[in-house]
């Protein structure tokens, strides 16, 4: 729903520049136009003909688009709501929230999500101290509307976001896991990497450490090279201990050659074991074919171990013989002895469960 979310946020933004740009002008009956427009049956077209619309959306000609919209409610799309309650927000949030509020079960989660994100973006502080109070009185809106919250909050740009996420974020990880996505699109990579240093100076070590991989890991999908010089920049400090790890794993879902290149020639050499058989892993579930070919045809130094006795671990349970077999390929014989051994346990233990 976040991604959703985002992605109608930015095509509304991009028809109301378009709207100015061509200089639409605006229409007498607002809640016909919005009426005709809602029954065209292409999506990108109904779209394109909505945003204009709503972009003329104030005060005056509310009262006629919402009876359009409660009448026709049922049969609308997440498109639709959002961009009708998003443009509802630019002046009027808490009613737009309240609004939401009272709708029918089937629609009630996208258009509350709707009006909180937007009340939040135009004024938080009227929006904050009603959204916390109505996520305490209605449990199982909570999450979505703190979510909503936190969200619209990073893209208003208002202070005192940090303070709020410095007492929330130690008993709710989601919350600081959706204000660093949100960040990270309303300000960039870098600006995201800069804010959870900053962020996280005046936590205690382990949620330091927390911010430090959820930062790592959401650019380095998107950036990883970016990534690896702020992991690699923050080496030797106790919170980033993980990081060549949580980098790569995030890595390999775009480039997993690239990844274990870098883990091999580059990556501090105390990070590289773990980090190898952890991501091997990773990589075996996503694309199974090419983490064996790439094994397979690797001229296999100690680098590899790792993944084989993770590759061994896996194959346990099901080919005690073929684990053994790659066990024996390991170049370290210290390896070879704990991939042999790893292999009997996990051998085991699909026995003791086989009934």
């Amino acid at each position: 729903m976040r991604t959703a979310a985002i992605a109608f946020g930015l095509l509304f933004a991009f028809f109301a520049g378009w709207l100015v740009a061509t200089g639409s002008q605006r229409v007498d009956d607002l809640g016909t136009a919005v009426e005709v427009a809602l029954r065209e049956g292409d999506r990108l077209e109904r779209t394109a003909r909505l945003v204009p619309l709503l972009e003329q959306l104030d005060a005056d000609n509310l009262s006629g688009v919402l009876s359009v919209y409660r009448r026709e409610l049922s049969g609308l799309g997440e498109c639709e709501i959002r961009l009708f309650v998003g443009a509802w927000t630019r002046f009027d949030g808490r009613a737009a929230f309240e609004e939401t509020l009272g709708w029918m079960p089937s629609k009630l989660r996208v258009g509350v999500q709707a009006a909180a994100q937007g009340w939040a973006l135009h004024d938080v502080a009227q929006a904050r101290p009603i959204i916390e109070a109505t996520a305490e009185s209605r449990p199982r809106l909570a999450e979505l509307l703190l979510q909503a919250l936190v969200i619209g909050w990073v893209h208003s740009g208002e202070s005192g976001l940090d303070a709020y996420l410095r007492t929330v974020a130690p008993s709710n990880d989601d919350l600081l896991t959706v204000a660093i996505g949100a960040t990270r699109r309303a300000q960039g990579n870098a600006s995201l990497l800069a804010w959870s240093e900053r962020f996280g100076a005046n936590l205690d070590p382990l949620l330091r450490a927390k911010v430090f991989r959820k930062a790592v890991r959401v650019v380095g999908r998107r950036d990883p090279q970016h990534a690896a010089r702020f992991a690699l920049s923050r080496w030797g400090q106790e919170y980033a201990s993980e990081g060549p790890r949580v980098l790569v794993e995030a890595w390999i879902e775009t480039d997993p050659q690239e990844a274990f290149e870098w883990l091999r020639t580059t990556a501090p050499l105390a990070s590289r074991e773990e980090a190898v058989g952890l991501a091997f892993g990773r990589w075996l579930y996503r694309d199974r074919r090419a983490a064996l070919a790439w094994l397979e045809g690797a001229e296999r130094t100690t680098f590899h171990d790792p993944a084989i006795r993770t590759l061994a671990r896996q194959l346990a349970g099901s080919s005690p013989e073929d684990a053994h077999a790659w066990c024996h390929r390991t170049q370290s014989e210290a390896m070879r002895k704990q991939c042999a051994e790893t292999v009997v346990r996990s051998a085991a233990r699909g026995r003791a469960r086989t009934p």
